[in-house]
């Protein structure tokens, strides 16, 4: 957590078992395009999203900025708007089609079949 931004990459492997993975993954890297440098341009200690608009905090309390709460309310609505994206993708992936998904270019997704995925490399031995 102390390690330098700057010199971090995180780096997040899918073996394309599910279409939920990557779609969230995706709406997860935008939410936190913007959340992070307003965490940074804040201060704020806590990272997680849910539990620092959780608090009961009075911003114009001690003299801090009244731009922070615009701010606040603002980065708030992001937060929401991005928790109904996601939940909206969870339900999307419960309702599979009777055909299966397809991919852009019309093939059949290989997630449609669990028996696709026991490679050689997914098997787990005991």
């Amino acid at each position: 957590m102390e390690y330098h931004v700057d010199k971090f990459s995180c780096y997040v492997s899918d073996d394309g078992s599910a279409m939920l993975k990557f779609e969230s993954l995706s709406e997860t890297t935008g939410f936190a395009k913007k959340w992070v440098p307003f965490c940074k341009k804040h201060s704020i200690e806590s990272r997680a999203p849910e539990f620092y608009f959780d608090q009961k905090i009075d911003y114009l309390k001690d003299k801090i900025q009244p731009y922070l709460v615009k701010e606040r309310r603002a980065m708030k609505r992001e937060y929401e708007k991005f928790k109904v994206r996601i939940n909206a993708l969870v339900a999307k992936a419960q309702k599979m089609p009777e055909e299966g998904w397809s991919m852009q270019d019309g093939t059949p997704w290989h997630g449609n079949n669990p028996l696709d995925l026991l490679t050689k490399e997914n098997q787990v031995h005991f």
